[in-house]
């Protein structure tokens, strides 16, 4: 996907799944980017595992919802920049966003 087009999707949802938070512009910017990094690192090590290219892409707002929006609204930045910090730290398949990932991926038959 395109790096324009998945930061205006995650823009996006992150807008309407954060209708009642207040954040400011580095906040904003930091969650975004946090998102962005999270996204790709799980992609590749899925991709890596062999899940279908086109199954993730085909259901990438389900994905994201459910491992970004647990319970239909925003974590909180620090969340989100501590999974990157995990992902860093302890690998892309130890961190929690990529056992969300492959948890919901494997109930839809993604394989």
């Amino acid at each position: 996907m395109p790096a324009q087009e998945r930061m205006e999707e995650l823009g996006h949802r992150l807008s309407i799944n954060s209708l009642n938070k207040k954040w400011s512009r580095e906040e904003w910017a930091s969650i975004i980017a946090a998102q962005i990094s999270v996204e790709e690192k799980i992609e590749a090590a899925l991709l890596d595992d062999g899940f279908s290219p086109d199954a993730i892409f085909a259901k990438r707002h389900q994905i994201r919802g459910f491992m970004f929006y647990p319970g239909g609204t925003s974590l909180t930045e620090p969340t989100y920049v501590g999974y990157v910090r995990s992902i860093d730290n302890l690998g892309t398949r130890a961190s929690v966003p990529y056992k969300r990932w492959k948890t919901i991926l494997k109930m839809t038959l993604l394989y």
